[in-house]
């Protein structure tokens, strides 16, 4: 375990694809999760694992930027990028954390769609994040980059609908209001992800 959570710390990139590694296996769990209520306190323990990883290779990363002096790109876009990750670890921890916490017994369809989403920004973020080192293929970033942005955009639409059909529907108040932040907090997941890709999309346009 104490291997596992120790980051190597050859280079940015290194540490950039380890914490994406991190962020894509939380959003598998997560999306496993939303249809599998029965082992959520399992799932928000590996979730919280990989977030403690990822703060680990946040850390490491952090102490290269102190000590390097010559670095691939800007020094604020690399803490950004780095705070970013981060940001989507720590979302879906807590997300994960009030599921387990409102021992939820039945989630709504749209929840698991709003997960869905989250794995194919998270993919797209990897993929890029692996094509980042190089710039070679500027376009193809872009397009994920885009790509994360739609996977944002519906989010924010099935969100929408599905608390709209809350208010519509559910007739227990309680219900309503866990559930109701259980749809707001796993789209800010989605959000985070976009937001990172903004990030990613600035070093492009600059940098190729």
């Amino acid at each position: 375990m104490l291997k596992r959570l120790l980051p190597k710390q050859d280079n940015f990139f290194e540490l950039f694809q380890q914490t994406a590694h991190q962020v894509v296996s939380a959003a598998e769990l997560f999306s496993r999760l939303m249809q599998d209520l029965a082992h959520t306190e399992q799932y928000a323990k590996d979730i919280a694992e990989h977030e403690a990883i990822a703060d680990n290779c946040a850390r490491a990363t952090f102490d290269l930027l102190h000590k390097t002096f010559i670095t691939p790109f800007d020094r604020h876009d690399i803490h950004q990028l780095t705070r970013k990750l981060d940001d989507i670890l720590d979302m879906t921890n807590r997300t994960t954390q009030r599921i387990a916490l409102y021992q939820l017994q039945a989630l709504p369809e749209g929840l698991h769609q709003i997960a869905l989403c989250a794995l194919d920004a998270a993919k797209a973020i990897k993929t890029a994040l692996k094509q980042l080192e190089y710039l070679k293929n500027a376009p193809e970033i872009i397009r994920l980059c885009r790509t994360i942005s739609e996977a944002d955009n519906q989010a924010e639409r099935i969100m929408l609908q599905g608390v709209g059909e809350l208010f519509a529907q559910e007739m227990d108040f309680k219900q309503l209001l866990k559930l109701k932040e259980i749809y707001e907090y796993s789209t800010y997941i989605v959000r985070e992800c976009h937001d990172l890709a903004d990030i990613v999309k600035g070093i492009v346009l600059e940098y190729s």
